[in-house]
């Protein structure tokens, strides 16, 4: 029996100080970016986190994803910052665009682009022509989870929100 629980408090502590030394996922995304974009991540941070508070949704476990790019064409780099939120069921995602504009810092652009039983993407990129999206749309023997058909998609930036071009 002793030899049980010493085993068990040797378990619990190896598991420790695994956990403590299990490497930061976000570590080398925060040490390669310039202070300019990490400041605009914090701003992008925090326009997420209104959101989650004041639509009641929940953020999805899917990672973000960080571009940055010169969309208003000011010569600096502004942050588009691609999430997940979910209805808090986790029945229903919908893809959304948060965009920090350099020039425009604290008046964040946030855009729902897709969802489930609507569309997802593949690959997602910004310059100063806007931002092009490689979407994946539902066809008819599609499952939920899998949306197969590809086409592209382009926002461009008008009258400080995110447009998008041609039909869906």
């Amino acid at each position: 029996m002793r030899f049980l629980i010493s085993a068990l408090v040797i378990g619990i502590a190896v598991s420790r100080i695994a956990t403590a030394a299990a490497p930061d996922p976000e570590a080398a995304y925060r040490i390669k970016i310039s202070p300019h974009l990490s400041s605009l991540a914090e701003k992008a941070e925090l326009a997420i986190r209104q959101v989650l508070l004041t639509e009641k949704k929940d953020e999805d476990n899917v990672p973000r994803h960080y571009i940055s790019g010169d969309i208003d064409g000011d010569g600096q780099d502004d942050l588009l910052v691609v999430t997940t939120f979910t209805n808090g069921s986790g029945n229903y995602w919908g893809c959304y665009f948060v965009l920090i504009l350099s020039s425009a810092p604290d008046r964040p652009i946030i855009k729902q682009f897709g969802g489930k039983s609507e569309r997802a993407y593949d690959s997602i990129n910004m310059n100063e022509g806007g931002i092009s999206v490689d979407f994946l749309y539902y066809g008819g023997t599609d499952a939920l989870c899998c949306p197969s058909i590809k086409k592209k998609g382009h926002f461009i930036l008008k009258n400080s929100t995110l447009v998008e071009e041609g039909a869906r």
